[in-house]
């Protein structure tokens, strides 16, 4: 330092200027923090907020609570959120910035080998043990592609109810039967009225046996959402509610713009009602009284899949590439209420350069149509090539963030910052690699799977269970326009939002595709025997607690000369069912061969079937040549 920096005050006293052009500056401000509830914003994160118009924005403006509605769909606004009020009073009083956390459920380390990390449903081979969670299927009974013996066609998960304790059962006229025949039973197929009317009986330990009478018509007094609870609170233990208030159900998410799309409100429709077991909320055990202290469940996208550059006679959807998918960067439910993707403006390359296309990545308003678009966000040109600058993940952001249990630290993970406010990209490996087709643009995506029938999967002593059947969903582009929408699924619930199945493991819809990896579904069976040969002609036996436990069929009921066949519905109370072919002339030399078909569940008991020869053949014949499920 020059001598001319230096002041002389007195004799040996000097006084040096510190230079402090390399201190760092001080920290933000981030003033107050408020922790507490929200309408919807950003959550288990800290958000620095500079005025309340801009919390308003993000979060949402006060809730004085003792509002009503529907509390699964909109949330609890019985309460008022105080979380809101605090910061209104710091903000208007002009104590600025101020930093808010919203609370969504409970953090915890997003490790998916635990249950609590594995969205969506699983099916499981007996109903969940203390309640559960069940889910009606539909299609319209002119679309059945099948008769009561052959497959229904494809059905749709419309609507998912929660037990803690007790039953629930769907009830009218059993399809396949005569009009006048009616059950109220769990794993039957059954029909509504001519105007898509259907009966429903819960009981359940604290509000007894109660009825309903619903349709999926929004517009109707009898509309789903009108007619069940849908306040996963008065399921509780006293936590909220006087204990005269409890039940021991709710209604959770319904499906009624998929059921309006396939036409089926106000016409007759057939529905089946099948257990699910949840692999979110872990072992089967657990009923949806445990539901509380889950971490929160994002809203996700499915993967977009890229176009068929293969010989068009082999081409299957699920087995195109996959691109890419959008996640929801902590917004909860309120991501997937209110918000869709549209991929627009796809182009193949025009240039000798490179062969990445372009498109576009849009997030409309879920309410919006195509004739009066509303934009929420919008990312032109993205591309697939890694090493280009418009690559999808650094145009929309990767990163997110995870709680660490174990160090107790918010992480945050991921390479390129995030643009979007809402979502955030996953890539799939081989595309962020470079290891794909370079030709390759989004065509698609993987939808939710759908319950396409069952068949027969195993007998195992004395319990027989059955295989659901589920076929892939998928969607392409909506000619004129190179488009297609998908609404973003998950939110608190995961993948309940599009109902019934996962993966073996629980990995929700990323696992739809793979024919083996659903689980045994067991509900309560009909049982039809038919004959090799001949014409079949159709016979009723109820087995119930008014008939014996072991019911043997007169020979005049069955099987005569190989010509008909026995409709049985089996209960707890009819775990055997005898059958004696009294006579056995068919034709070609008919000798007892007898095809079982079962639909619904096994009884709680199991199901054993003994087939009697008595003509044409040895006696004490016991086995069953062939078999497949009826549906």
């Amino acid at each position: 330092m020059s001598v001319k920096n230096f002041k002389f005050v007195s004799p040996g006293v000097f006084i040096n200027e510190i230079d402090n052009s390399f201190i760092p500056n001080s920290p933000d401000a981030i003033g107050p923090v408020v922790i507490g509830r929200s309408r919807k914003g950003l959550a288990m994160q800290p958000i620095k907020i500079e005025s309340y118009s801009d919390f308003v924005n993000q979060f949402g403006d006060t809730v004085p609570g003792n509002a009503g509605g529907d509390i699964y769909r909109e949330g609890n606004l019985q309460s008022p959120m105080y979380g809101t009020y605090a910061a209104k009073a710091f903000l208007a009083s002009g104590v600025a910035p101020l930093t808010y956390v919203r609370l969504l459920g409970q953090q915890s380390t997003n490790n998916d080998g635990s249950p609590a990390a594995k969205a969506g449903w699983q099916t499981i081979p007996t109903p969940v043990a203390g309640g559960g969670a069940y889910g009606l299927f539909l299609i319209k009974s002119s679309s059945v592609t099948g008769d009561h013996e052959g497959n229904l066609g494809t059905m749709d998960c419309a609507a998912i109810w929660y037990l803690n304790n007790g039953s629930i059962r769907l009830s009218g006229a059993v399809w396949g039967m005569s009009p006048e025949y009616t059950t109220a039973s769990a794993g039957t197929v059954i029909l509504s009225d001519s105007q898509g009317v259907f009966k429903m009986a819960i009981d359940g330990a604290a509000q007894g046996a109660q009825t309903f009478t619903f349709n999926f018509d929004d517009n109707s007094q009898k509309f789903i959402r009108q007619q069940f609870s849908t306040n996963p609170q008065l399921a509780g233990s006293g936590s909220y509610y006087p204990t005269s208030a409890e039940i021991d159900y709710w209604l959770g998410e319904t499906f009624e713009q998929n059921v309006r799309d396939a036409g089926a409100v106000g016409t007759q429709c057939l529905g089946i009602l099948l257990a699910l077991g949840s692999g979110s909320v872990g072992a089967p055990t657990i009923g949806p009284a445990k539901m509380k202290g889950q971490e929160s469940r994002e809203g996700v996208a499915g993967w977009f899949i890229g176009q068929d550059t293969g010989i068009a006679t082999s081409y299957k959807p699920q087995n195109m590439q996959k691109l890419f998918r959008l996640q929801g960067r902590g917004h909860g439910e309120w991501l997937q209420k209110h918000v869709k993707v549209s991929i627009e403006n796809i182009r193949q390359s025009n240039t000798s350069v490179t062969e990445y296309g372009t498109f576009s990545v849009v997030l409309r308003n879920i309410n919006d149509t195509d004739n009066n678009v509303e934009v929420v966000e919008r990312f032109d040109n993205c591309s697939l090539n890694p090493t280009d600058p418009s690559f999808i993940a650094r145009k929309i952001g990767d990163k997110y963030n995870a709680w660490d249990t174990t160090n107790r630290t918010l992480r945050e993970y991921g390479e390129y910052p995030n643009q979007s406010r809402y979502v955030y990209v996953e890539m799939n490996a081989d595309v962020e690699a470079g290891a794909t087709e370079d030709a390759l643009l989004p065509f698609g995506y993987f939808g939710p799977p759908k319950y396409a029938g069952h068949s027969v999967g195993a007998n195992t002593g004395s319990k027989v269970y059955t295989m659901m059947k589920f076929s892939g969903s998928y969607a392409g582009f909506a000619k004129p326009r190179a488009s297609y929408h998908l609404r973003i699924s998950g939110g608190a619930t995961a993948g309940a939002k599009y109902g019934a199945v996962a993966a073996n493991g629980g990995t929700g819809v990323a696992g739809a595709t793979s024919s083996l990896g659903y689980a045994f579904l067991s509900a309560s069976s009909i049982l039809a025997l038919t004959s090799s040969n001949g014409t079949v002609k159709k016979y009723r036996f109820i087995g119930g607690a008014a008939h014996h436990a072991s019911p043997t069929a007169s020979n005049g009921d069955i099987l005569e000369g190989g010509t008909s066949i026995a409709v049985f519905t089996g209960s707890a109370h009819c775990t055997t069912l005898k059958f004696l072919q009294a006579a056995v002339t068919g034709a070609n030399g008919h000798n007892g061969k007898i095809e079982v078909k079962l639909h619904g569940t096994s009884p709680a008991a199991g199901l054993t079937a003994s087939f009697y020869q008595a003509v044409g053949g040895p006696r004490g014949v016991k086995h069953v040549v062939s078999s497949s499920l009826e549906t």
